[in-house]
């Protein structure tokens, strides 16, 4: 209804053009469903990191947050995405179509998929993430790939931001505990950038990569990272 935060979210994606969404509660929101699909430019402001938090629930198929659409941009900003499961790509936060998205002080924690757990970002999309923390998210089938993020055919940048506890499962070729990087097989041609500057990337879990995994031709470019504590069982 009328002031509810999948509210807000549809009557942005009506209203073309760039609109706001400002949180003015402090409190937990337990989704029963899935948000619905954010496909028009809009910045939402949370109000506080810890302070305003989708809650999935751990229920199969609730995604807290899904970008899809060519040429938007979204800013997202003062939040907590946690009990997402989004079973597929992405069980907190998906990010996808072509759209450029930008999290600022998020944390997005124990959420769950079936490939990318916490954050996925694909289909030559470009994401930017500033002083947040990725951390305990976990994939749930062999050979998922990204526990703490998931980049495939896309641009990401990381900054000022904590990547730790994420873990895919240790057989099947699960690959990228804290950070995957992968180039879609239907898109040969664009492959991942990925940059990470001021970020820490510590105690993830895979098969291979336990902190970081770089395939398919992307590109990853360190500066001031720390890696520390990561583990694997294929080193």
């Amino acid at each position: 209804g009328d002031g509810s935060f999948r509210k807000a979210i549809q009557d942005a994606n009506a209203n073309a053009g760039p609109d706001v969404i400002n949180v003015q509660v402090i409190g937990t929101v337990n989704l029963l469903t899935t948000t619905p699909t954010i496909t028009d430019s809009v910045i939402i402001n949370g109000g506080s990191q810890n302070g305003f938090i989708l809650n999935g629930g751990g229920i199969s198929g609730v995604r807290p947050i899904y970008v899809n659409a060519a040429g938007i941009n979204v800013s997202i900003r003062d939040l907590t995405v946690t009990g997402g499961n989004g079973t597929s790509l992405g069980g907190g936060i998906r990010v996808d179509g072509g759209s450029t998205v930008t999290l600022t002080n998020l944390t997005v924690t124990a959420n769950s998929g079936t490939g990318a757990a916490g954050i996925n970002v694909a289909t030559s999309s470009n994401l930017y993430i500033f002083n947040s923390i990725i951390s305990n998210n976990t994939v749930t089938t062999a050979g998922g790939d990204g526990g703490g993020i998931n980049c495939t055919s896309s641009n990401l940048y990381i900054t000022g931001t904590t990547i730790s506890g994420n873990s895919v499962m240790t057989t099947g070729g699960s690959t990228g505990g804290g950070i995957n990087v992968a180039t879609s097989s239907s898109t040969p041609s664009i492959v991942s950038f990925v940059r990470v500057e001021n970020s820490t990337v510590s105690g993830n879990t895979a098969q291979t990569g336990g902190g970081v995994y770089v395939t398919g031709g992307g590109s990853f470019k360190g500066t001031n990272l720390t890696v520390s504590g990561n583990s694997t069982n294929n080193p």
